[in-house]
């Protein structure tokens, strides 16, 4: 058995000797750490044949559920093939991740979710590129492909930005502060540098003609963070603690949302107006609300009701519409029907954002 240090997050690795080493490749460029985990998960790294009695469809299946001893399987699938699966205890103190031969690609994402299913208790898992820009840390968010890796390169050449991770940041809550922890696992980008540092934004992004930021708060600031984040879809206990980490990450970090068109004009704007500029002289969008306005949810009719939000069960890639996207598994989106909660109305999504956007205006919204 080994220690794996992700900044100040650490876990036991057992399982496979040869697994063990690939994931020992990929912290090579990492200072051993051997930090002694705070809280005793293991992740457990096995080769396995995926077999489930269950139909499965794309995305994320529960395959098994024993409610004796709490043990439980996700398997993920992708063109009717399954990749890995997750198997863990009530707790998530051991989480076991079974690859299906030996494709680096899916074991990177197999061992990332396993991470994040072993960290789950005050971490979360957010899709976006990472950047160190004038001494802020700021996390550029979106589903793949609108442009997060280019207004990243943007930002290097405009205003000396640096990029600390590519594709992929785990966030973990401590104190007042939301914590960047460095990861090995960056998506296709290749770059994962091993640093720690507290983030000073998270900026949600949209492809626009025009360069656009506001501040974000509220609702908006929620729905747009929870489509990035990883969810446990499958798992109530797991998904409503997602729910609640990512209410206490939102209270300790200012949140934009910045639609731009991909050319040097964009990162002028989005340098000059969020990091030259006093962040209280953005502007807000109409509908937003400061955090301590929410109504935090206090019974499980309450809980389930902000879940609508972020659990559509969209049939096409569920890592790119559902958990937050990569980049390595980027499949091709349809749209699909959506029942707005707050007036009824069915409208076609692609993605979760599409149906935020639609509450924002929903004249029944329930959480204005």
């Amino acid at each position: 058995m080994m220690i794996v240090s992700f900044g100040e997050k650490s876990l036991y690795i057992s399982g496979d000797s040869e697994l063990r080493e690939l994931l020992s490749s990929f912290m090579k460029n990492f200072q051993p750490n051997q930090i002694e985990p705070s809280n005793p998960a293991t992740l457990v790294l096995e080769l396995k044949d995926l077999l489930c009695k269950r139909p499965l469809r794309a995305g994320w299946n529960l395959c098994t559920s024993d409610t004796g001893t709490g043990w439980k399987e996700a398997i993920y699938v992708k063109n009717s093939t399954p990749l890995f699966s997750l198997e863990y205890d009530a707790a998530a103190s051991i989480v076991r991740v079974f690859i299906s031969g030996k494709n680096m690609q899916y074991f990177r994402l197999g061992a990332m979710y396993g991470m994040l299913l072993a960290l789950y208790k005050d971490c979360i898992g957010l899709h976006g590129v990472t950047i160190k820009c004038s001494g802020q840390t700021i996390i550029l968010s979106a589903p793949s492909g609108t442009g997060k890796s280019t207004l990243a390169r943007l930002l290097e050449e405009y205003g000396n930005a640096r990029v600390i991770n590519g594709d992929f940041a785990l966030l973990h809550i401590s104190g007042n502060d939301l914590i960047f922890e460095p990861t090995p696992f960056c998506g296709t980008s290749g770059i994962c540098l091993n640093e720690r540092m507290i983030i000073d934004h998270i900026v949600f992004l949209s492809q626009s003609k025009e360069n656009r930021i506001f501040s974000l708060a509220g609702r908006q600031a929620i729905t747009s963070f929870m489509s990035n984040v990883f969810i446990p879809t499958w798992d109530e206990k797991l998904r409503q603690n997602v729910l609640q980490n990512s209410l206490h990450a939102l209270s300790a970090v200012k949140t934009h949302s910045f639609s731009f068109a991909p050319e040097a004009e964009a990162a002028r704007v989005f340098y000059q107006q969020l990091i030259q500029q006093n962040i209280s002289t953005i502007q807000k969008e109409e509908t937003s609300m400061d955090i301590s306005e929410i109504k935090f949810p206090t019974s499980k009719a309450e809980m389930e009701e902000i879940r609508k939000l972020t659990r559509q069960e969209l049939p096409e890639d569920m890592l790119d519409d559902i958990t937050g996207g990569n980049d390595d598994l980027k499949g091709k989106r349809s749209s699909v029907p959506w029942t707005c909660p707050g007036c009824g109305a069915t409208v076609m999504i692609r993605q979760v954002q599409d149906a935020a956007k639609h509450m924002t205006k929903c004249p029944g919204n329930p959480y204005k």
